[in-house]
């Protein structure tokens, strides 16, 4: 009787024209009705926590709602995402580091594909590789030779384990085929503290603090790590310019939200978020951070999670994504239960179809996407040299 009924509104609703709303679309429309809270899984004046409060500030006025910042530094923050309601109330702004989790760690308590839901990709932000004044290290070639000249004596900090900061330099360290110590600290201000003390050697730091570190005389900046050089420090080579060619890594930002969280929510806080990034105000905001805002209309809804499932498989050269092959991505996607909308979709059909030359020409205006573009042209090479398991389909 109680399904006889519904379906007779189904039928009075198309009788009358309307179109019958499920309870996900009309969530959706109301949403938010109460504070909306976005986890930061690093502490209080790093670049992630940064860009949270520019984006909860905007949206608390176009939604009428507070909007919070939580910090929860380390892998509790990120758990406790990956265990919340998937109602869109809880949100998480991460670092691409977010893609490795479980390959840096096999107890980590979360899937950093299955237990979320992408929402978008906000930003890139390149990072300059800074020295102790004490340092002999006039360029990153000088490093490397110190590096070289004392395999293992030298060390670099980090803001955790899986951070932006970690990946910069351990990419570097596998390029330059350099032996220097990881030294994780809890955050980017110790991280700082330990490379101005010369407790450690070697930090890549986000623009502006690196910029106003060395006019003050407490480091010496040596690269950056962008493609291109950066117009705030022009004087500033790129890390490939200083002999390292085959380094390539920005670091991308996103939001995500727990696994399950209606499409329609996922959707609208999308499509806000990108509006905000469109303002002025919170440009020139992201831009005294070092941060580039990226073209999230052209990425598509869950932008974020091809990036997340292409990049856990590249970085690092570790070839683990759910015992899958390279080629495998564009269904680990689908199978995680992702959609993709819009342009997203003919990215996602493209790779699907592994027809990946003509996305290294598509308009994503920035260097980001290519973890996805390089990871699948060059699978076949990447694919041999790692050995991988047969295909699992």
């Amino acid at each position: 009787m109680r399904g006889f009924g519904k379906s007779l509104i189904v039928a009075a609703a198309l009788a009358c024209g309307a179109p019958f709303q499920g309870p996900s679309e009309v969530a959706a429309q109301s949403y938010p009705t109460r504070t909306v809270t976005i986890v930061v899984p690093f502490g209080a004046g790093s670049v992630t926590d940064a860009m949270a409060r520019v984006l909860a500030d905007k949206l608390s006025s176009v939604w009428k709602q507070s909007v919070v910042v939580e910090n929860k530094p380390g892998l509790p923050g990120t758990a406790s995402v990956a265990k919340s309601t998937p109602d869109g109330y809880t949100l998480m702004l991460t670092s691409n580091g977010h893609t490795i989790a479980n390959v840096i760690n096999k107890d980590v308590p979360f899937d950093s594909v299955k237990d979320f839901s992408g929402v978008t990709v906000i930003a890139s932000v390149p990072f300059v590789a800074i020295v102790p004044m004490e340092s002999t290290a006039k360029n990153l070639q000088d490093f490397i030779k110190l590096a070289n000249d004392s395999p293992g004596k030298l060390n670099f900090s980090s803001a955790g384990v899986a951070s932006t900061t970690y990946l910069a330099a351990e990419i570097l360290k596998q390029n330059a085929k350099i032996n220097i110590v990881h030294i994780p600290y809890k955050g980017v201000p110790d991280a700082t503290n330990a490379v101005i003390r010369n407790d450690v050697q070697l930090y890549f730091a986000p623009i502006p603090n690196a910029k106003e570190l060395a006019a003050g005389g407490k480091v010496r900046m040596l690269a950056i790590n962008s493609e291109k050089r950066a117009p705030q420090v022009p004087e500033i080579p790129t890390v490939k310019e200083s002999g390292v060619p085959d380094y390539k890594y920005e670091s991308w930002f996103g939001v995500m939200a727990r696994a399950g969280t209606p499409k329609e929510i996922l959707d609208k806080v999308s499509h806000d978020i990108g509006q905000a990034l469109k303002q002025q105000d919170v440009i020139d905001k992201l831009t005294t951070f070092g941060a580039m805002a990226l073209l999230l209309s052209l990425i598509g809804v869950y932008g974020v999670m091809a990036y997340t499932v292409a990049q856990r498989e590249r970085e690092l050269g570790i070839r683990r994504v759910l015992g899958a092959r390279v080629k495998d991505i564009s269904w680990l996607v689908l199978g995680s239960g992702l959609r993709v909308a819009g342009i997203g979709a003919a990215i996602g059909l493209l790779i699907a179809l592994g027809v990946t030359r003509t996305l290294s020409t598509f308009p994503m205006g920035g260097s980001a996407f290519d973890p996805v573009v390089r990871l699948l042209t060059d699978r076949e090479g990447a694919d041999r040299e790692a050995g991988l398991v047969a295909d699992p389909r």
